[in-house]
């Protein structure tokens, strides 16, 4: 069916017919909708009585209590509070209240069913298996447990979500499906627990729309238990109860029967995308994800000068040169494959050829190409991927293309027209980073412009995909001119900026790109401790501060910078204890304050994420999922055996890993990487490996994570953490050891006086170094190390 003369043409005539069609059959758009009806519904905007007690079921009477098991005075008593996720929320103590509905057939679900709520933590207890209950329908007075969402604290003191569900109400009977969202406080999450009674029966937890665990195997039928349902608390005995809840509630609803994913992501945000990369950004090494929180992504080996910027088929597009270029997104659990998603972007290539679109390279990932015969691919990574029939894409001109899968076909679209639905199984699919523009180890780098990529967590229907294709086809008035919307962070110089977490309670902050250097002689440079300098060497190619006459600021008159020329600044103290001479006191004599070990693991964290920070060992082959070849630990094998200056080119990450001060090119001999990208795509250098890096931070030391006294050890072999906890300390993923290069830990003294932090280890200590190495055997006034230096850091 031809609808129109040209592309846009095409679009709006087919859009026209396909809404003349809907009409004609009488379809009514008032009551169009993708989100099934609950039968249980409590939005806390219809109350009854004193306005704070009693809450309205808004599709039955199933009306729920707000009640306290207390006199109330330990803490504030249960309410309905404004600053909700929509409109107002019930508020909870964790001390002694909770809601109650009396238990109906409604709750009483044996067959499919599911239970969703929004929900936000003023604390989380990293207590061991301590948990807080969101929704329960859980008795285990007499063993009528049926279902419930909560979250619960692992050994390590992480808090994760959980769907659990009993098919006979005992304790031995529970399943438990896990997600893979790190649970913070003061963070809205959409918890939705999901029993499909399908043999042979599977439940599912889904996290902000996106499918993040699952136990089949529970049978096809649930007990029908006599408990009520429950807000806040799990009931244990008569009248006991335990599980309180510290925090609000909103929208919590259960749902009768089977629901496909789109359903379940309608209920986040009305089932808008987990990435819309519109790639107006118009300059930079970073492109936004344009959703309610931003999140960035690293344009990897980009041109610096900004011609990768073009005029796009909406504003700005992307430009990629189909040699080595690609956006690294980074690993999140929202951009995975669960049991379905959608993938579109508008694409215009000069001619046709097996092009990468998006992908998530890891073993049994998935990816969607273009062919060069002009038809589109999907599929598992490395596996038997389905191709359209007829997409008939040509080069030359802006075509939208997109697949829609929902575990047991691929749709392809081109122009927002259905071309082919061949059948394609569910898989599972390993987390990983994922790419634009890039597949896995046969990479197939796009080449050509991209605009307006968006991914889904659930396949969405013929009308949605039109919705996405007219959303950027259609322009009104005059041709407008390029509108850049970088959100690049403006730094010090030689700072580069990095993105806030809240797991460390960072806001964004700039953090120096190199290790500080001194600029003896004023011209903002650092120096080489060589020539007029030479005595300020301290055999290491490091500048020796507390040397007879070398002290930077002191003696010099100079400033502490931060540019890839210069030696390091070394033997300097953390902490001199008021002389000044030390790392705090240089950091603060600029404005600045020496990096704290929050915005150190903040840095950490946000590196592991991206794929290209895991290379080979001799830092090629990068681009790889986390946990797949090596995080670049930077310049550590003791050749040259001394610290190396930085190069001011950054594609030229293995400079002088093989000889001082000349660039070998990453894999011609013994080379080493001592770059890593952010997600805003910022590079930082020698995080790892060089020199140590003070961080201002101290702990005494009994209370020292324990491990391996004057020996290294793994830090998976760390459980005991003292008086500090596994996200200050470690990768994300436990199992990381010396085998990935993520780096060590070394106890060293537990004498009762301070040990400070020293981050990322040395140009000789091997294996041993890495972003996540610690070392907690100095004292903060120890200034006798020629390879211990530090950064600074201060807020943009």
């Amino acid at each position: 069916m031809e609808c129109g003369k040209n592309r846009i043409g095409k679009v709006l005539g087919c859009l026209l017919v396909f809404w003349w069609f809907l009409g004609w059959a009488g379809v009514v758009w008032a009551d169009w909708s993708v989100w099934d009806e609950p039968v249980v519904y409590y939005d806390f905007e219809s109350v009854q009585g004193d306005g704070t007690t009693l809450i309205k079921d808004r599709v039955g009477v199933n009306d729920l209590t707000l009640t306290t098991t207390g006199s109330g005075v330990t803490g504030t008593k249960t309410g309905i509070g404004a600053e909700a996720k929509y409109g107002r929320k019930a508020e909870f103590d964790g001390v002694d209240d909770y809601g109650i509905a009396l238990d109906t057939a409604v709750f009483s679900q044996t067959g499919s069913f599911s239970v969703e709520a929004w929900v936000k933590f003023d604390t989380v207890s990293a207590s061991e298996s301590a948990f807080q209950t969101v929704v329960a329908k859980w008795d285990e007075t007499l063993d009528i447990r049926s279902y419930r969402l909560i979250i619960q604290a692992d050994a390590d003191g992480r808090v994760w979500p959980k769907f659990q569900v009993s098919p006979d109400g005992t304790a031995a009977a529970i399943k438990t499906a896990t997600g893979t969202t790190q649970i913070l406080p003061n963070v809205w999450y959409l918890l939705q627990g999901y029993y499909n009674a399908t043999s042979p029966g599977t439940i599912y937890l889904y996290v902000n729309g996106v499918r993040e665990g699952s136990v089949s195997s529970v049978g096809t039928a649930l007990s029908d238990t006599a408990a009520d349902f429950y807000l806040g608390v799990t009931k244990t005995g008569a009248g006991s109860y335990t599980g309180y809840l510290d925090g609000s509630i909103d929208e919590v609803r259960v749902f009768s029967g089977t629901r496909d994913e789109g359903s379940l992501a309608y209920a986040m945000e009305r089932g808008r995308p987990v990435v819309r990369l519109g790639f107006d950004d118009g300059s930079g090494l970073q492109t936004m994800n344009r959703l309610e929180n931003y999140t960035r992504a690293a344009l990897v080996n980009f041109p610096s000068d900004n011609s990768q910027w073009v005029a796009g088929n909406d504003n700005y597009a992307l430009l990629f040169d189909g040699s080595d270029d690609y956006v690294d997104l980074g690993n999140h659990g929202r951009f995975q494959l669960g049991g379905a998603m959608t993938i579109s972007a508008w694409v215009y290539v000069s001619s046709l050829g097996n092009y990468a679109i998006v992908s998530q390279p890891h073993t049994n990932g998935y990816t969607f190409q273009m062919t060069s015969g002009g038809e589109l691919s999907f599929g598992p990574v490395g596996g038997s991927v389905v191709t359209s029939s007829g997409a008939g894409i040509s080069a030359g001109e802006w075509t939208n293309v997109a697949v829609s899968y929902d575990g047991v076909n691929a749709s392809f679209y081109v122009d927002g027209r259905l071309v082919s639905s061949p059948a394609l199984s569910l898989w599972s699919v390993t987390g990983g980073s994922v790419f634009v523009g890039r597949a896995g180890a046969t990479p197939n780098y796009f080449n050509g412009k991209m605009d307006d990529v968006l991914i889904y967590a659930y396949d969405r229907t013929l009308f949605e995909v039109y919705v996405d294709v007219i959303g950027a086809a259609v322009k009104f008035g005059k041709t407008q001119s390029l509108e850049p919307a970088n959100a690049q962070v403006a730094c010090p110089s030689g700072f580069v900026h990095v993105p806030g977490d809240p797991l460390y309670g960072t806001s964004d902050f700039c953090v120096m790109k190199y290790q500080a250097k001194c600029d003896a002689d004023g011209d903002g440079v650092g120096d080489t401790a060589s020539g007029a300098y030479a005595s300020c060497n301290t055999g290491y190619d490091t500048w020796g501060n507390i040397l007879s006459g070398c002290r930077c600021i002191e003696d010099m008159g100079g400033d502490v910078v931060s540019t890839p020329q210069g030696a390091p600044i070394a033997r300097i103290a953390q902490n001199a204890g008021g002389s000044g001479v030390d790392a705090r006191t240089y950091c603060q004599t600029q404005g600045w304050h020496l990096v704290t070990n929050n915005e150190w693991m903040t840095i950490a964290r946000n590196l592991e994420r991206l794929g290209s920070n895991w290379c080979a060992l001799n830092g090629t082959g990068c681009g790889n999922s986390p946990g797949s070849q090596y995080l670049v630990a930077g310049h550590n094998d003791n050749g040259p055996a001394l610290a190396l200056q930085a190069s001011t080119d950054d594609s030229q990450g293995c400079y002088g890993t093989v000889t001082k001060d000349v660039d070998p090119t990453c894999g011609n001999g013994a080379t080493q990487r001592r770059t890593h990208y952010l997600s805003n795509g910022e590079v930082i250098w020698d995080l790892a490996g060089n020199v140590w890096e003070w961080t201002d931070d101290v702990v005494r030391g009994p209370n020292k994570p324990v491990g391996g006294g004057t020996s290294w050890v793994d830090w998976s072999s760390v459980s005991d953490y003292g008086v500090l906890s596994y996200d200050v300390l470690k990768p994300s993923d436990s199992s990381w050891d010396l085998n990935k290069r993520v780096g060590r830990y070394y106890q060293g003294g537990s004498s009762n006086i301070d040990y400070a932090f020293l981050r990322g280890a040395n140009w000789n200590n091997g294996s041993n170094a890495g972003v996540f190495t610690l070392s907690l055997n100095n004292t903060p006034g120890n200034s006798g190390r020629s390879n211990i230096g530090f950064r600074c850091a201060v807020s943009p």
